[in-house]
Protein backbone atom coordinates (compact mmCIF):
# COMPACT_ATOMS: atom_id res chain seq x y z
CA UNK A 1 0.00 0.00 0.00
CA UNK A 2 0.99 3.50 -0.85
CA UNK A 3 2.41 5.64 1.83
CA UNK A 4 0.67 9.11 2.20
CA UNK A 5 2.49 12.38 1.83
CA UNK A 6 2.14 12.86 5.22
CA UNK A 7 4.01 9.64 5.95
CA UNK A 8 6.76 10.66 4.01
CA UNK A 9 7.27 14.45 5.32
CA UNK A 10 7.60 13.42 8.80
CA UNK A 11 10.06 10.40 8.11
CA UNK A 12 13.59 11.23 9.26
CA UNK A 13 15.61 13.06 7.03
CA UNK A 14 18.81 12.38 5.59
CA UNK A 15 21.62 13.55 8.09
CA UNK A 16 24.52 15.49 7.23
CA UNK A 17 28.15 14.74 8.65
CA UNK A 18 28.59 18.09 10.51
CA UNK A 19 32.14 19.58 10.20
CA UNK A 20 31.62 22.78 11.93
CA UNK A 21 33.43 23.88 14.91
CA UNK A 22 33.44 27.68 14.79
CA UNK A 23 30.10 29.28 13.20
CA UNK A 24 31.18 33.00 13.47
CA UNK A 25 28.80 35.81 13.92
CA UNK A 26 25.39 36.32 11.40
CA UNK A 27 25.89 38.22 8.59
CA UNK A 28 24.82 42.45 9.31
CA UNK A 29 23.69 44.66 6.86
CA UNK A 30 22.71 48.63 6.49
CA UNK A 31 19.16 48.65 5.35
CA UNK A 32 17.66 45.75 7.09
CA UNK A 33 14.11 46.64 9.19
CA UNK A 34 14.78 46.23 12.65
CA UNK A 35 13.08 43.20 14.70
CA UNK A 36 12.24 44.54 18.30
CA UNK A 37 10.04 41.43 19.59
CA UNK A 38 8.50 38.15 19.04
CA UNK A 39 5.89 36.17 20.47
CA UNK A 40 5.38 32.16 19.30
CA UNK A 41 2.74 31.26 16.88
CA UNK A 42 0.57 29.40 18.85
CA UNK A 43 -1.33 28.00 15.63
CA UNK A 44 1.44 26.70 13.45
CA UNK A 45 1.38 23.54 14.98
CA UNK A 46 1.40 20.14 13.80
CA UNK A 47 -1.94 19.37 14.99
CA UNK A 48 -3.56 22.38 13.44
CA UNK A 49 -1.60 21.96 10.71
CA UNK A 50 -2.41 18.69 9.41
CA UNK A 51 -6.37 19.17 10.38
CA UNK A 52 -6.53 22.57 8.28
CA UNK A 53 -4.43 20.75 5.59
CA UNK A 54 -5.43 17.05 6.13
CA UNK A 55 -7.28 16.74 2.78
CA UNK A 56 -3.71 17.36 1.16
CA UNK A 57 -1.43 15.58 3.57
CA UNK A 58 -3.50 12.16 3.06
CA UNK A 59 -3.07 12.05 -0.58
CA UNK A 60 -0.97 8.92 -2.11
CA UNK A 61 2.54 9.55 -1.45
CA UNK A 62 2.77 7.56 -5.14
CA UNK A 63 6.67 7.36 -6.14
CA UNK A 64 7.28 10.16 -3.15
CA UNK A 65 10.41 9.01 -1.18
CA UNK A 66 13.42 10.42 1.19
CA UNK A 67 16.85 9.66 -0.48
CA UNK A 68 20.05 9.29 1.43
CA UNK A 69 23.07 10.62 0.27
CA UNK A 70 25.28 8.23 -1.78
CA UNK A 71 28.61 9.14 -1.15
CA UNK A 72 30.18 9.95 2.40
CA UNK A 73 30.94 13.07 1.01
CA UNK A 74 27.41 14.05 -0.23
CA UNK A 75 26.74 14.60 3.43
CA UNK A 76 29.28 16.87 4.25
CA UNK A 77 28.47 20.33 6.08
CA UNK A 78 31.25 22.29 6.92
CA UNK A 79 30.38 26.13 5.82
CA UNK A 80 26.92 28.02 4.74
CA UNK A 81 27.08 27.23 1.00
CA UNK A 82 28.09 23.11 1.41
CA UNK A 83 24.95 23.58 3.80
CA UNK A 84 22.77 24.46 0.91
CA UNK A 85 23.66 22.68 -1.13
CA UNK A 86 22.61 19.96 1.01
CA UNK A 87 19.14 20.96 1.48
CA UNK A 88 19.10 21.92 -2.81
CA UNK A 89 19.66 18.04 -3.17
CA UNK A 90 17.47 16.34 -0.20
CA UNK A 91 15.14 18.37 1.40
CA UNK A 92 13.38 20.56 -0.66
CA UNK A 93 13.27 18.11 -3.78
CA UNK A 94 11.00 16.18 -1.12
CA UNK A 95 9.38 19.26 -0.27
CA UNK A 96 8.58 20.51 -3.89
CA UNK A 97 7.20 17.12 -5.35
CA UNK A 98 5.33 16.83 -2.43
CA UNK A 99 3.45 20.09 -2.67
CA UNK A 100 2.98 18.76 -7.04
CA UNK A 101 0.92 16.16 -5.67
CA UNK A 102 -0.45 18.21 -3.28
CA UNK A 103 -1.38 21.35 -5.77
CA UNK A 104 -1.62 20.10 -9.24
CA UNK A 105 -0.45 22.98 -11.54
CA UNK A 106 -3.40 24.52 -13.80
CA UNK A 107 -3.67 25.85 -17.40
CA UNK A 108 -2.19 29.10 -15.70
CA UNK A 109 -0.19 28.43 -13.09
CA UNK A 110 2.53 26.03 -11.97
CA UNK A 111 2.05 23.73 -8.58
CA UNK A 112 4.01 26.34 -5.60
CA UNK A 113 8.34 25.41 -5.81
CA UNK A 114 10.67 26.29 -3.29
CA UNK A 115 13.92 27.43 -5.55
CA UNK A 116 16.15 29.96 -5.83
CA UNK A 117 15.51 33.51 -4.40
CA UNK A 118 17.40 34.56 -7.62
CA UNK A 119 14.26 33.62 -9.84
CA UNK A 120 11.88 36.37 -7.84
CA UNK A 121 14.55 38.58 -8.46
CA UNK A 122 15.90 38.50 -4.49
CA UNK A 123 19.01 38.48 -2.76
CA UNK A 124 17.29 35.64 -0.89
CA UNK A 125 18.85 32.07 -0.40
CA UNK A 126 15.54 30.64 -1.41
CA UNK A 127 11.80 31.62 -2.84
CA UNK A 128 8.48 29.99 -2.27
CA UNK A 129 6.73 31.11 -6.05
CA UNK A 130 4.61 29.82 -8.53
CA UNK A 131 5.03 30.14 -12.62
CA UNK A 132 2.44 31.63 -14.44
CA UNK A 133 1.49 30.39 -18.10
CA UNK A 134 3.29 33.56 -19.08
CA UNK A 135 6.77 32.59 -17.72
CA UNK A 136 6.40 34.90 -15.13
CA UNK A 137 7.59 34.04 -11.46
CA UNK A 138 5.24 35.22 -8.57
CA UNK A 139 6.54 35.25 -4.92
CA UNK A 140 4.70 33.71 -2.37
CA UNK A 141 7.97 34.01 0.84
CA UNK A 142 11.54 34.22 1.00
CA UNK A 143 13.88 31.78 2.93
CA UNK A 144 16.96 31.99 4.23
CA UNK A 145 20.28 29.42 5.38
CA UNK A 146 22.03 29.61 8.26
CA UNK A 147 24.09 27.13 10.42
CA UNK A 148 22.99 25.49 13.13
CA UNK A 149 25.94 26.79 15.16
CA UNK A 150 25.50 30.73 14.14
CA UNK A 151 21.62 30.76 14.91
CA UNK A 152 19.38 28.54 16.39
CA UNK A 153 15.64 29.91 17.66
CA UNK A 154 16.34 29.64 21.64
CA UNK A 155 19.99 31.33 21.44
CA UNK A 156 20.81 33.70 23.90
CA UNK A 157 22.16 36.61 22.37
CA UNK A 158 19.51 38.73 21.48
CA UNK A 159 21.87 40.82 18.59
CA UNK A 160 22.58 37.38 16.78
CA UNK A 161 19.07 35.62 17.00
CA UNK A 162 17.52 38.78 15.68
CA UNK A 163 19.88 39.84 12.56
CA UNK A 164 18.97 36.80 10.02
CA UNK A 165 14.95 37.54 11.20
CA UNK A 166 15.49 41.06 10.36
CA UNK A 167 17.80 40.08 7.25
CA UNK A 168 13.94 37.44 6.38
CA UNK A 169 11.94 40.41 7.42
CA UNK A 170 13.35 42.73 4.39
CA UNK A 171 13.13 40.04 2.18
CA UNK A 172 10.01 39.54 2.42
CA UNK A 173 8.91 43.05 3.01
CA UNK A 174 10.65 43.51 -0.72
CA UNK A 175 8.56 40.88 -2.16
CA UNK A 176 5.25 41.89 -0.41
CA UNK A 177 5.05 39.09 1.98
CA UNK A 178 3.89 38.72 5.24
CA UNK A 179 5.75 35.67 5.67
CA UNK A 180 9.47 33.91 5.64
CA UNK A 181 11.37 30.89 7.00
CA UNK A 182 15.06 30.09 8.20
CA UNK A 183 16.62 26.81 7.86
CA UNK A 184 19.41 25.07 8.87
CA UNK A 185 21.00 21.78 9.19
CA UNK A 186 18.36 21.10 12.17
CA UNK A 187 15.68 23.41 12.27
CA UNK A 188 12.95 25.30 9.98
CA UNK A 189 11.64 28.08 11.72
CA UNK A 190 8.61 29.50 10.01
CA UNK A 191 7.75 33.58 10.49
CA UNK A 192 5.23 35.71 9.76
CA UNK A 193 5.56 39.22 10.90
CA UNK A 194 3.35 42.37 12.02
CA UNK A 195 3.88 45.56 12.85
CA UNK A 196 2.05 46.56 16.40
CA UNK A 197 2.42 49.61 18.18
CA UNK A 198 3.94 49.76 21.51
CA UNK A 199 4.40 51.71 24.84
CA UNK A 200 6.99 52.68 26.77
CA UNK A 201 8.14 50.23 29.34
CA UNK A 202 6.50 47.25 26.89
CA UNK A 203 8.43 44.14 27.87
CA UNK A 204 9.28 41.09 25.31
CA UNK A 205 10.26 37.74 25.44
CA UNK A 206 12.99 38.22 22.70
CA UNK A 207 14.68 39.95 22.27
CA UNK A 208 14.11 42.04 25.29
CA UNK A 209 13.93 46.06 24.37
CA UNK A 210 11.89 48.63 25.70
CA UNK A 211 10.64 52.23 24.17
CA UNK A 212 8.10 53.60 21.98
CA UNK A 213 8.14 52.45 18.07
CA UNK A 214 6.70 49.35 16.77
CA UNK A 215 7.46 45.72 17.11
CA UNK A 216 7.50 42.67 14.26
CA UNK A 217 6.33 39.29 15.59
Amino acid sequence: MSKKILEVLCSPNPFPLDLITDGGRNTEAEGWIPVLGWTPWHDFTYDVLTKLFGAYLNKPAGSLSQHDPILADDRIINDEKTCEVFLGRYIMPVVNIALSKMLPGTKTASSPYVGSGSTVESTADWAARIRHDDGEFEPLLPGDTKLALKWRPDMDDQDQWSLPVSQVLTYAHLLGSRYGFIITQSHLVVLRFCREPIGTGTAFSRPRRSGTGQVFL
